[in-house]
């Protein structure tokens, strides 16, 4: 069933998110921003009308989408309290955040939750992106097929989930790019372009998923290599000092996760 759509937020996933929506047969009737500038520019590709102003909401809305900064969901969801009926469907977008961080005025706050980094003029293939869903028996009922028009994978989101779903995600996208980053910065010395390292993180990541990272890893930490490691912390203390006790962390720390695979292959030798 399609249906009539609030989309709160002009940011990355708002965008991507009320694209998805319109091109999976959904009406997105108003799209909110403090900006009105950048309200409209969406509300334009969503065939919706453009609003800066809260008192302008459309009341008659099957889901409101509140896709904006963490700590501004609560403010904002006091603010709509005073223009919506309790009972409508409200639902935010912080995977880490319970649905409780909406206004407790609103019956069915709800938890809308896909789980990817998006962009403003990426398009992305939303078959396998895994959307959460949280809140009230009535709340799932609209979300639930909601969820089902855009995406393949839906899951129902619970307080263990979401605390331990959002630090996996922590490591395995903020920290992995930041890794990209440091790695960036060191061939960027060499005069190296990035593009090099594509293919391998391709295959790193692809790896990963086919074997499990337990299978997967590999270098000098892993099978006890001390004079590389050595040689790499030269070299960090050298030029790239800031990134020394991260590199001496990571390797400590996959040392003791394959230190039995190391004692058994020195054992055999």
């Amino acid at each position: 069933m399609h249906r009539d759509i609030v989309l709160i937020g002009s940011g990355n996933l708002a965008t991507a998110l009320g694209k998805k929506l319109l091109a999976s047969g959904h009406r997105i009737l108003q799209v909110y921003s403090r900006d009105f500038d950048h309200a409209k520019i969406l509300a334009e590709r969503l065939q919706a009308q453009a609003i800066n102003q809260l008192d302008q909401i459309n009341s008659h809305a099957q889901v409101y989408l509140i896709c904006i900064k963490d700590d501004a969901i609560e403010r904002l969801s006091q603010e709509l309290s005073k223009k919506l009926e309790a009972d409508v469907i409200i639902a935010h977008s912080s995977g880490v955040n319970s649905p409780d961080r909406i206004a407790s005025y609103f019956t069915n706050r709800s938890l809308f939750y896909p789980l990817q980094t998006f962009s403003k003029f990426k398009e992305l293939d939303w078959t396998h992106i895994p959307i959460f869903i949280e809140g009230s028996d009535e709340a799932k009922s609209i979300l639930r097929p909601l969820a089902q028009s855009l995406s393949s994978q839906l899951y129902e989101m619970n307080d263990q989930m979401r605390t331990h779903l959002h630090l996996a995600s922590v490591f395995a996208n903020n920290f992995s790019n930041y890794n990209l980053l440091a790695a960036k910065k060191i061939l960027d010395i060499a005069q190296v372009p990035f593009e090099v390292l594509h293919s391998l993180m391709i295959e790193t990541v692809d790896k990963a998923f086919r074997l499990d990272p337990i299978n997967s890893q590999t270098g000098p930490a892993k099978r006890g290599d001390m004079q590389t490691i050595e040689k790499h912390i030269r070299l960090l203390v050298s030029e790239f000092p800031e990134y020394r006790s991260l590199y001496k962390k990571y390797s400590q720390i996959i040392e003791q996760t394959f230190k039995h695979e190391n004692s058994g292959a020195d054992s055999t030798s």
